[in-house]
């Protein structure tokens, strides 16, 4: 430290005012080990009397790296200054009314500032915080969607089965309606012989329903829609045409 008839600046300026608003306020926040803000109130003190010491102070320097609370507390004389900010009797306050009120103003602008950045850090917090709780929703529903969409085609799977079994138990029965109950009485009884001949009994079904009005019903649909579907061929050709001759 190096002083040269050290006291109180004879003007102190808005901007060593603000200097040392921010130099305090910054006090009460400090980042840990893992770069994450802590919130440090116990070290106000000593970055008063710093800021003081920095702002307010004239003749007086100190060593880089020295410390400048602890070399101010055992410096009687820098001492004594710095008290002139701080309320003591009477006659004490009135002599430096002038420096306990400028003191006051600066550490209740401190009060403000430091209320405003616990609210930023609270809010940076609960975003945090609503950030995780969205992606850990997002990933339950994600999960659900999946499960759903899952059951959804077990469920399809399971009426595609069921309308196909459907059809085959119509085509079944159709088939059937073909059969006299003498004929059907044959067949059962062909079915249930020891020299039972599967080929004879699809031939006869073959022949059955090949003969029959429901296969002539059948190829009558097929032609239908294959009618249908060259129309509509025909009908979407002329719509791209039509729209082409729009653009143009």
């Amino acid at each position: 430290m190096q002083k040269t008839n050290p006291k109180v600046k004879d003007f102190i300026t808005f901007q060593d005012k603000v200097n040392a608003i921010e130099f305090i306020a910054g006090s009460y926040f400090t980042a840990d080990d893992n770069q994450q803000t802590i919130y440090t109130p116990y070290f106000s003190e000593i970055a008063q009397v710093e800021a003081i010491a920095a702002y307010f102070l004239e003749g007086v320097s100190f060593d880089d790296g020295e410390n400048v609370y602890e070399t101010i507390l055992i410096d009687s004389e820098l001492t004594g200054i710095l008290n002139r900010f701080y309320p003591g009797d009477n006659s004490f306050n009135q002599e430096n009314k002038y420096y306990q009120e400028l003191f006051a103003f600066i550490m209740n602008c401190v009060t403000d500032k430091v209320s405003y950045r616990k609210q930023e850090e609270l809010a940076k917090i609960q975003n945090q915080q609503l950030g995780l709780m969205s992606t850990k929703l997002l990933d339950v529903l994600e999960k659900e969607a999946a499960q759903l969409n899952a059951q959804l085609e077990t469920q399809k799977l399971g009426q595609q089965t069921t309308e196909k079994y459907d059809r085959w138990l119509t085509y079944q029965n159709k088939v059937a309606e073909q059969f006299s109950a003498e004929e059907y009485a044959e067949l059962t009884r062909s079915m249930a012989a020891v020299n039972f001949d599967p080929e004879n009994v699809s031939s006869m079904l073959a022949d059955k329903y090949f003969g029959s009005e429901l296969q002539k019903q059948s190829e009558k649909l097929e032609e239908a829609e294959r009618t249908i579907e060259k129309q509509n061929a025909e009908l979407e050709k002329l719509q791209d045409d039509y729209a082409r001759q729009q653009v143009v």
